[in-house]
């Protein structure tokens, strides 16, 4: 059940535990007992990390709370750190996206002469899109080398080109082994 929603000026510790408070006293009116109080759910911004740290310091008026940072904001911060660390994928990925999506042509020669659908797009602001378009390559990477090495472009693709230096090159193939062993 939702209780409160509210809309802060600025974001800061203070203003968030003024909050909880105001909703605690939407929720217990005549009471106020703070200890009914077992969870406090929030994202990982330093200022709701800072607030709860500050509640639970408190221990007389929220003796029984407990903070938990959104499981799938610390999922996204470990996906993004991983992608930070292959920089070789990203530019991979980004210039099969680049190849792809520049030419109906192609996406229908890379359907038809893999039998593969075409790989998802990673998209920076939905989570976990790269990791799939990396898991889609890595599960078809033979399919995917083979229409790389052998596609013959029907327009000149500086993308093209450069996926075809990267497989045919040993550090992506280095990448993938990693990764499937």
């Amino acid at each position: 059940m939702l209780a409160n929603v509210c809309f802060f000026e600025s974001n800061d510790n203070k203003t968030v535990q003024k909050a909880i408070m105001e909703t605690c006293h939407l929720i217990w009116p005549q009471d106020n007992i703070y200890a009914h109080v077992h969870l406090i759910l929030s994202d990982q911004a330093r200022y709701m990390v800072k607030a709860m740290e500050e509640i639970k310091r408190n221990s007389l008026m929220f003796p029984n709370v407990n903070h938990i940072t959104c499981l799938a904001h610390a999922l996204n911060l470990v996906a993004n750190e991983i992608q930070k660390q292959y920089h070789l994928v990203n530019k991979f990925l980004s210039d099969s996206k680049k190849f792809l999506l520049k030419s109906n042509k192609r996406r229908q020669d890379f359907i038809s002469k893999t039998g593969l659908t075409l790989p998802p797009t990673p998209v920076l602001t939905r989570w976990g899109t790269w990791l799939k378009t990396v898991d889609f390559y890595l599960l078809n990477y033979t399919k995917v080398k083979q229409f790389i090495l052998t596609y013959k472009p029907d327009s000149k693709s500086e993308a093209f080109d450069c996926l075809k230096k990267m497989m045919a090159g040993s550090k992506l193939k280095k990448i993938y082994l990693n990764f499937v062993n």
